[in-house]
């Protein structure tokens, strides 16, 4: 999937249009500005990753050879006050590739899949779909798991995209990972028991002392939402997904901050005592 920005279409027609307007017998030089810009468009939308399909790139590729034609190598030579070069036969060829591009693209274009992705709530779009760990602060960021970062990465692009089921079920995967990590802060170990689902999860963490409001709220959430949202038969609407978003957000950003607070305890713990300063008595 590759972002499309719409204006670079309007650039690229905005650099092609003056191409239209040639004319036999106008000089080289005066239109040494349009046709050099029209060419970078040109090349600049051929590039891999160019929303131009098979018969548009074609048609435009034909279009840059006859500019190119136009356009010598030595740029300078056209700023010499004799040379009086006119455009000629080349200005009927130009316009008639750009005629052919122009009618290609009116083809082409509509087939194009672009879709206008509406802001969900108070997140920006672009971090929905590419950073959505960027909603944690930096200070608790780096101790989130990496597979729980993927799953948030993947929840922000279905909540931006509008598939609710799937966000929800990429949110739960981050908690589940989060929660584990929680765990493995607390105990000093990793979970290895064969029960493995929230409710032994929960019931772990409380054993090993986590904080009650986490737990509380993460098995609000287990009986609530994640235990019925996995039955097949069910569905999650577009509003319930946002409002969840947050709600996982809120629950793992507590988490996190649980983590880092455990590891500065224990990196306390590691570090030596501050050394006193004694005061040694001088005897004159």
């Amino acid at each position: 999937m590759k972002k499309l920005n719409l204006h670079d279409i309007y650039t690229f027609s905005k650099a092609l249009y003056p191409m239209s307007t040639l004319k036999v017998d106008m000089p080289i030089q005066p239109q040494l500005f349009n046709l050099w810009s029209a060419r970078e468009a040109l090349v600049a939308m051929l590039k891999e990753g160019s929303p131009l399909l098979g018969t548009a790139r074609r048609a435009a590729t034909k279009l840059l050879e006859h500019i190119n034609k136009v356009m010598p190598q030595n740029l300078e030579k056209l700023f010499d006050e004799e040379e009086k070069q006119d455009i000629g036969y080349n200005a009927e060829l130009i316009k008639r590739s750009l005629n052919d591009l122009e009618s290609v693209l009116g083809n082409d274009m509509p087939g194009i899949a672009a879709y206008l992705v509406s802001q969900k709530g108070i997140y920006n779009t672009d971090d929905l779909i590419n950073n959505a760990e960027n909603y944690f602060p930096a200070e608790v960021r780096d101790v989130l798991p990496h597979q729980a970062c993927i799953d948030l990465r993947e929840a922000g692009r279905c909540l931006a995209y509008e598939l609710a089921t799937a966000c929800v079920f990429h949110l739960w995967r981050a908690v589940e990972g989060v929660m584990l990590s929680y765990f493995h802060q607390l105990t000093k170990k990793p979970w290895e028991a064969n029960n493995k689902n929230w409710a032994a999860y929960i019931r772990a963490l409380k054993d090993a002392g986590a904080d009650e409001k986490i737990t509380v709220f993460l098995d609000h959430i287990r009986t609530e939402y994640r235990n019925p949202q996995t039955h097949p038969e069910t569905n999650v609407d577009i509003l319930e997904a946002q409002q969840l978003f947050g709600a996982a957000m809120s629950l793992i950003n507590q988490m996190l901050k649980a983590i880092k607070s455990l590891q500065a305890e224990t990196l306390s713990t590691l570090l030596p005592p501050p050394r006193s300063n004694l005061m040694i008595p001088v005897h004159n």
